[in-house]
């Protein structure tokens, strides 16, 4: 891998009594830190990072992200 890799982190994350399961850049996966989360043109502030685990290439987190479409026609006899 080059030099110029970048790493997201898999974080759970809680706002509320609300949880989920995001990869985000390794600069942001910091325990205790707050995020501004942003989708569909969507912002919402207040996302704790409750905990960091799995790190990967963000290459590999944009390929890995469409496996789920897969699964189905794997499954299918």
């Amino acid at each position: 891998m080059s030099g110029n890799t970048h790493y997201s982190v898999q974080c759970w994350l809680r706002r509320g009594t609300a949880r989920q399961m995001v990869w985000i850049p390794e600069k942001h996966a910091v325990v205790g830190r707050f995020l501004r989360l942003t989708e569909s043109g969507v912002s919402e502030d207040g996302w704790e990072v409750v905990s960091a685990g799995a790190r990967q290439s963000e290459e590999a987190v944009r390929e890995r992200s469409q496996d789920y479409k897969h699964t189905r026609r794997a499954s299918d006899i």
